[in-house]
Order: structure tokens, then sequence, then C-alpha cells
């Protein structure tokens, strides 16, 4: 129904540093307002409930979830896409609607009546579900592990009405994404124990942290003076090309989450792994960036890149990569 880059490569049409001067973005006051008033605003919305049944997507380079909400104007699509070492779980919310420019916005996620999960949503026009609204989250597993013991959900997200879902069947799905992610990891020899079948690692020119500039510094985390390191897995094919770049550690904020993916999948290039025969195979590695300012911040766009680690193999869940 949607595709093998639904979640993971929609971001590459839109980059963030893309019209910077047309963007009317929130200030750090107002963004600290919405929380406040999200904090203390009842989930007072009733749960709609689900339009259709749990569908996992075992698609060659992702495991997809969705499931239908309401109909017509009103419908919305709920989406999970676990990270191929599942430390993150990227959280879709697809509704009607149009969006130019990509931008990243204040959100909470609320777990039944539990204590809301303070986050920030991409939000950016889908073209490849028709005119459709994304809003999209990378949370940490140990958060959605609370969303899997929930009977509802709860999004607030600035600028937007309310959702509230009730998530009926998660057990049932999450051993179905379980089973996705075992299958993902074989095909592309994700963790330790599979990368023994790779003689040689795919290799990619010019160097990850040669790739970026301060110009791909995204403008709402200059505007909001936002830094921070994450990680990414690549799932590398045998041509040497990207088939998918997925967050599984967050910096804490979707824009340089999105950027990080962007400037990679569009400027690798990758020799692809070779096996024990000698044949170019499917692979994975795993890789870290970290976006930091150097002060004073410049309002009209200075910023520096600190660094961004070569890329590593990929490492079992947990373990991490340094």
């Amino acid at each position: 129904m949607f595709g093998s880059n639904f979640l993971g490569s929609e971001k590459a049409k839109c980059p963030l540093t893309a019209a910077r001067r047309t963007l009317h973005l929130p200030s750090m006051i107002e963004h600290a307002l919405f929380l406040m008033l999200v904090a203390a605003a009842p989930v007072d919305v009733q749960p709609t409930a689900p339009a259709g049944k749990w569908v996992v997507d075992f698609a060659d380079a992702q495991c997809v979830a969705s499931r239908d909400y309401g109909s017509g104007d009103d419908k919305l699509t709920f989406l999970l896409k676990p990270s191929p070492l599942g430390n993150v779980m990227q959280i879709g919310f697809l509704r009607s609607g149009k969006k130019a420019v990509a931008e990243q916005v204040p959100a909470r996620l609320t777990p039944d009546e539990g204590k809301p999960i303070s986050t920030s949503a991409l939000v950016f026009g889908s073209k490849t579900a028709g005119n459709m609204i994304m809003h999209r989250i990378n949370l940490p597993w140990q958060d959605y592990a609370l969303l899997r013991e929930a009977s509802r959900v709860t999004l607030d997200v600035k600028g937007q009405p309310q959702v509230s879902l009730q998530l009926a069947q998660m057990k049932e799905l999450s051993k179905a994404i379980d089973v996705c992610l075992q299958d993902l990891q074989e095909v592309w020899s994700v963790g330790t124990t599979r990368e023994a079948r790779i003689r040689q690692v795919a290799k990619t020119r010019p160097s990850l942290k040669s790739m970026f500039s301060s110009e791909d510094y995204p403008e709402i985390a200059l505007l909001e003076e936002q830094g921070g390191q994450l990680s990414f897995v690549l799932l590398i094919d045998e041509k040497g090309s990207i088939a998918d770049c997925t967050v599984d550690q967050t910096s804490g904020y979707a824009s340089l989450d999105a950027q990080s993916c962007y400037v990679i999948k569009t400027r690798a290039r990758f020799s692809p792994a070779i096996d024990a025969q000698g044949k170019p195979v499917k692979s994975s590695q795993t890789g870290r960036v970290r976006w930091l300012l150097s002060p004073p911040v410049s309002r009209t766009g200075g910023s520096d890149l600190s660094g961004a680690d070569s890329l590593r193999r990929s490492t079992d869940r947990g373990e991490g990569s340094e």
C-alpha cells in the first residue's frame, strides 16, 4: 500500500535546508509554552476505533506496520517502522492535507492516561501517498515499550487537532514485527553473528565526515540552537546503493535526524560488501553524526558540524557502536 520508501526515504524529497528564508517557525518561548499547555490539558478526546486490521509489510529493506482509522476526510493511518537494530521505533501519523515545506514541531505522545512523552515531529507532505501530511517521530525503544502495553495513544502536535487512537492487538503486532525484524537482519547481515559472512565490508567515498557541511544545518535547529548526536543504520544492496537509512539512536530533534539520513542517502556512494565466495552481497553498516553549533549562534545561517564518525558494521541491540 505504501511502498518501501514510505517512512524511510520520503525525506529525500524535502530537505530541511530548502527555502530557508521562507520558514516561519516557533521560537523557543513558544515551544516551551506549547509543552506547558499540553502538559496541563487533560486527555479528553474520545479515542477513534480502528477501521481495519494491522498490516505488516515485510518489505525487502524495512518492516512497516500500518492501520487505518476513520474514513473520508477524517481518515488517518498510524504507522510503525522499527530500526534494523530495534533501538528506535519510527512512528508516523498520515492524514489528509497539503504541506509544501517540511518543518519540525514540538509534539507529545501519551499512552493511556500516563505521563506524556515529550518529543519533536517532522511534518511534511507525502507525495507517495497522495495529498497527505505525514507527522513522523523517532521514539526510543524504551518509550515505545509503553505504547505496546497501552490501550490508547494520544498525539498532540503544535498547530494540529489532538488525535487519540485505540491500540488493540499490540502484543500480536509486536510478535509480527519481531519476526519481520529477524528476517530483515538475516537478509542484510545485521548483527555481529551474521557479519562473519562478510569478507569485505561495503566502502564509501567520500568519507562520511566530508559529506557534511555547515550549510546542511537545518534552519529550525539553528533558530532553536539545537544540537545533538545520533546513530543510524544503513542497508546497502549488492550494487552499493543505499536501500534504507534509519535512525537507531535519536538526537532528540526530528530535523537533525531527518537531515542526517538525507545527506547520506543523496551523497554517499558505496562499493558493495563481498562475501567469502567473492560475490557482492547485501550488508549493513552503522554510523554516528554529531551536530554542534559553535557560539555565538549566527541567525543568518552560520554553523559548524563538529564531526561525523566513520561508518561501522552493525551490532546487536543494546551494544551500540563507537
